[in-house]
């Protein structure tokens, strides 16, 4: 494989670098229809796909890209001589949707991602880290922390990222946080799991 990939660019790049002349390929009519049939089903989906901004409009561009570069593996000397068929169609469509389904996996994975919200765990996580356990009180005037940021850091320790105990000596209530683990948390200390 990395033979042939370093044939193909050796050749490509030889022949049609800085070249002044254009070599038309062109599409057998099946070939053709296998492309406008690939973006009609993205066409159609357009209301699962809405969110994807400008992505799904170069999901066809790029599947004629794999194609042509497909298409020159097969026919490296002469290209132009030789029809861009079905089957490489079909398989240039084939590998891009595996693209597709990629891309769409890594658009789920961030989707409830908010680049504000991870800001702030960083600073909490690191305070942790560095000071050891730390009041609710003492983390919102430290740093800053907003009605939201409290609820998340609740969330965080319901979830385990964070333990948690009532260190109050008096009638009001002092949420303490620490990381898991962390050998400066009090002996005997009851953590609050949910």
């Amino acid at each position: 494989v990395v033979d042939k990939w370093h044939k193909l660019l050796t050749d490509t790049l030889s022949k049609y670098w800085r070249s002044e002349s254009v070599e038309t390929v062109k599409m057998s009519t099946e070939a053709i229809q296998l492309y406008v049939d690939f973006r009609n089903d993205y066409v159609d989906a357009q209301d699962e796909v809405g969110g994807l901004s400008s992505l799904p409009e170069r999901w066809a561009e790029n599947a004629l890209r794999i194609a042509l570069v497909l298409h020159v593996c097969k026919h490296s000397n002469k290209p132009s001589d030789h029809e861009l068929n079905k089957k490489t169609m079909s398989d240039a469509i084939r590998i891009m949707w595996w693209f597709i389904g990629r891309q769409l996996a890594c658009m789920e994975e961030v989707k409830g991602f908010d680049p504000f919200v991870n800001d702030k765990k960083v600073k909490i996580l690191t305070k942790l880290k560095n000071d050891g356990p730390c009041t609710m009180r003492k983390l919102g005037r430290t740093l800053n922390l907003e009605k939201e940021d409290t609820a998340n850091i609740i969330q965080w320790a319901r979830e385990g990222e964070l333990v948690t105990w009532n260190a109050s000596k008096g009638n009001r209530a002092s949420p303490t946080f620490a990381l898991p683990g962390d050998d400066r948390i009090p002996e005997g200390v009851k953590l609050i799991t949910k």
